[in-house]
């Protein structure tokens, strides 16, 4: 699945105050002229009259990998991922975290989805490629869509989920620092692959 969408931010005070673009690719290894190449999406206009820089200003960039993600079976992507929470991960060994997630909790939020537990949407795995030092404090990325500001903030569960403990204490062990939670509304999407 790749897209490209533009999502604003919500809160915390001054930090990412600019808009927040996410970019995801369905072969990253592909030539990157045709990854790159936005005539698929806006086949009317030449590339060279689009302008997303004033928009604002570029500070940096992160490159992921999606590794695995899920959605409830009725969800309606247009209509049901209107905001997104961004838990950025730290682990000390990436690639068994990611394994854990997608072992336990894919399954586990998948059910839960399907049953109406949560409010949440959908989920999403990847792996940070770059960049992986300096101010960067981590190296995994989940992604939970919500319907609502109220859903994604939130987060509440009925009574009768059953959660993955052994799963999650697995994570917990693999995790250096706790998960840095950042929610976004999503203000539009490009185009969808």
């Amino acid at each position: 699945m790749g897209s490209a969408g533009k999502g604003g931010r919500g809160g915390y005070g001054s930090f990412f105050q600019c808009p927040f673009f996410v970019n995801t690719f369905p072969d990253i290894d592909a030539d990157l002229s045709k990854v790159f190449d936005p005539s698929g999406m806006f086949p009317g206009g030449p590339a060279g009259d689009m302008d997303t820089y004033s928009m604002s200003t570029v500070t940096s960039q992160i490159f992921t990998r999606s590794v695995g993600g899920e959605q409830a079976s009725n969800a309606n992507p247009d209509n049901d991922f209107k905001y997104v929470v961004m838990n950025y991960h730290n682990s000390s060994d990436p690639n068994t975290f990611i394994k854990e997630e997608n072992n336990n909790w894919a399954t586990f939020i998948k059910d839960a989805m399907d049953k109406g537990f949560s409010g949440q949407k959908g989920w999403g795995n990847s792996i940070v490629l770059a960049p992986t030092e300096g101010p960067m404090k981590f190296i995994c990325l989940s992604i939970d869509l919500f319907p609502n500001l109220n859903s994604a903030l939130s987060q509440e569960w009925k009574p009768e989920t059953k959660f993955p403990t052994s799963g999650l204490d697995s994570l917990q062990k693999l995790s250096v620092t706790p998960p840095a939670r950042f929610v976004y509304r999503v203000v539009m999407v490009e185009s969808k692959h």
